[in-house]
């Protein structure tokens, strides 16, 4: 069996050896950074932007919450009218049967005293001038029989 090349187990481990010898070790280099200008333009508007999302946010809570608190009050609201538009109904039921024709006659016969209409208490009224009444002048006061009177010269003078 031949060895080839590729099937040699024997290794060079001195290859692999990385240990740094004395005399190789080298010092190492401190690099520094330093945050360029544009960098800082770029941290500053990314903190800007955050603000502005944050209050957006803010804004939009406070908002939904103004916004059920509001819905909240409208429930409240039609809850109260809808009482209110019974109550409506239960008084104009009570209006109409105290209104109604029955109940009336029966407060003026039983509370007040009154009773029907009877025939006999029908008087009739003869007129002997016909359909005309005839209403006396008052006499006019002392100061409007003045005012008359120059009310009437004037239009004299006018012509």
């Amino acid at each position: 069996m031949a060895l080839s090349n590729k099937d040699n187990l024997a290794y060079d481990f001195d290859k692999f050896d990385h240990a740094e010898r004395p005399e190789e070790i080298k010092k190492p280099k401190i690099k520094v950074n330093t945050i360029k200008p544009e960098k800082i333009g770029n941290i500053f508007m990314m903190v800007v932007l955050g603000a502005c999302a944050l209050v957006i946010m803010v804004v939009a809570v406070k908002a939904q919450s103004d916004i059920a608190v509001l819905q909240t009050e409208i429930t409240a609201a039609k809850a109260q009218v809808d009482v209110l538009s019974s109550e409506n109904v239960r008084m104009e039921t009570e209006i109409e049967s105290r209104s109604a024709i029955k109940y009336v006659e029966d407060y003026a016969e039983n509370v007040l005293g009154m009773r029907k209409l009877d025939k006999s208490q029908v008087e009739y009224i003869d007129v002997q001038n016909g359909n005309q009444i005839y209403i006396p002048e008052k006499e006019a006061g002392f100061f409007t029989k003045i005012k008359n009177s120059i009310a009437d010269f004037v239009e004299y003078l006018k012509g």
